[in-house]
């Protein structure tokens, strides 16, 4: 995924039972939604991804002993995603940043 002080532009989300991903133009990062932890396939970090209410939270280590969690929560009546972020770090104030994605048109302009 793309950093976290520069996110991506746009996101493409597919959901399966067993899976999410999110497609931000370079990588597709793939979640579990059920509370299990997965390793990254460099084995550098872990993620955890679980419903909480309406929101998915993604909550990663990184090797550098980082912690981010992102809520992804969607807003159908204004057709948007809202996708807050948290770095915790080692020592300081944790940083927060919220994105809002406006959904793309429906194929064939509606």
């Amino acid at each position: 995924m793309h950093s976290f002080f520069e996110p991506p532009e746009t996101l493409a989300i597919t959901q399966t039972a067993e899976e999410i991903a999110v497609d931000d133009g370079t990588r597709v990062l793939h979640l579990h939604p059920d509370g299990k932890k997965v390793k990254s396939e460099g084995g550098g970090s872990e993620t955890t991804t679980v419903w909480r209410g309406s929101e998915l939270v993604v909550e990663t280590k990184t090797e550098r002993g980082r912690k981010i969690t992102s809520a992804y929560m969607a807003v159908p009546d204004k057709h948007q995603l809202d996708v807050t972020s948290t770095m915790e770090g080692r020592s300081g104030q944790p940083i927060t940043v919220r994105r809002v994605y406006d959904a793309a048109p429906a194929e064939g302009g509606q």
